[in-house]
């Protein structure tokens, strides 16, 4: 696990939040409790059906593709996930999607707009990939799709009850 430094990190600072780069058996092990929150329910519900329904499938989903993995930390507590997986597309001129979660513990303190900043700026630095990004998001989260275009996300896309959006970085 490293430990994530940038300007965007300050603000974690004062609630004694550390952001890290990595994956291990405790993030895989948290992520599968965490995947039960009825937020996280609602909007992802891959989450807790596919990708982290229990510790074997949360390890399986993370050497699937290539992911870089951002955990949100207080005191070794996971409070929030980001993570880059290669998916291209070619039309979007887009190598790198992404995702993340703010779970109960963090949700609503103004935070994942510096978790966003910050894992873009330490992905940038370390893969020294300058493309586009994309993510999709349900076209009924409204708090997601704010943040994300406040955070230089286009949408592109609006089709079937799902928003495509892309950013370059």
């Amino acid at each position: 696990m490293i430990q994530v430094k940038n300007a965007h990190t300050t603000s974690f600072d004062a609630a004694e939040l550390t952001l890290l780069r990595g994956w291990n058996d405790d993030i895989a092990a948290q992520l599968v409790e965490l995947s039960k929150e009825a937020e996280i329910r609602k909007y992802t519900p891959k989450d807790v059906a596919r990708r982290f329904s229990d510790v074997a499938a949360a390890h399986a989903w993370y050497k699937s593709k290539p992911h870089i993995v951002y955990t949100l930390q207080h005191k070794g507590k996971v409070g929030g996930l980001f993570w880059f997986s290669y998916e291209p597309r070619a039309e979007l001129q887009s190598d790198y999607t992404i995702g993340i979660r703010m779970y109960e513990m963090l949700r609503g303190k103004g935070l994942a707009g510096a978790l966003i900043e910050a894992c873009h700026e330490d992905f940038r630095k370390e893969s020294g990939y300058a493309g586009g990004i994309w993510l999709i998001t349900d076209d009924n989260n409204d708090r997601a799709q704010h943040i994300y275009a406040k955070h230089g996300y286009e949408v592109r896309n609006k089709k079937d009850g799902r928003v495509l959006s892309v950013r370059a970085i």
